[in-house]
């Protein structure tokens, strides 16, 4: 049992992953959705452009999240799973789904935090510094934590991160 429960949270969150990095570069960076694009594109990229504002010591209050354009694809997949999975398993991929969305909107934000007590690991920064990436290039680096999807879609640019011996990463 302890195995299938774990095949289905990797699952489900590679699905997450992949789901948000395919709603990022086709609903935030294009105009299939205008508000979404110009909630994302105008706000989000301009508050924290790449030049000058990447950073900040608080969260955007103007941020205009797009984060909730995600829900209806997160309950299309409860509901694949709902009617695809025995309970046991539908109640582990809901609990995956919802953690995964919570955990990414809370990255998310701490990306942009030049205060973030997240920055003390190294993953934070590698993760941090590919989402950077993605503003200095926003045809690049869709993903925010799980980048399996940028690498399938050829998206992926990789940081080029010293660490702490100076050697790069």
């Amino acid at each position: 049992m302890t195995f299938y429960l774990l095949i289905t949270v990797v699952i489900t969150y590679q699905i997450i992953g992949i789901t948000q990095a395919v709603l990022h570069r086709y609903i935030g960076h294009k105009r299939l959705i205008p508000f979404v694009f110009d909630s994302h594109t105008k706000f989000h990229h301009t508050i924290y452009n790449s030049n000058c504002t990447f950073e900040s010591t608080v969260y955007s209050k103007e941020e205009a999240s797009i984060s909730y354009t995600f829900i209806p694809f997160a309950m299309l997949i409860a509901g694949m799973a709902y009617l695809s999975l025995p309970f046991f398993l539908f109640i582990t991929a809901l609990l995956t789904v919802i953690a995964s969305f919570i955990m990414q909107v809370y990255l998310h934000a701490q990306f942009h935090l030049a205060n973030s007590r997240l920055q003390r690991f190294s993953w934070f920064k590698r993760c941090k510094e590919i989402h950077r990436i993605h503003h200095m290039d926003q045809t690049s680096n869709f993903g925010l934590i799980n980048f399996n999807c940028d690498r399938i879609m050829g998206t992926f640019v990789s940081p080029e991160i010293e660490n702490e011996t100076g050697k790069q990463a």
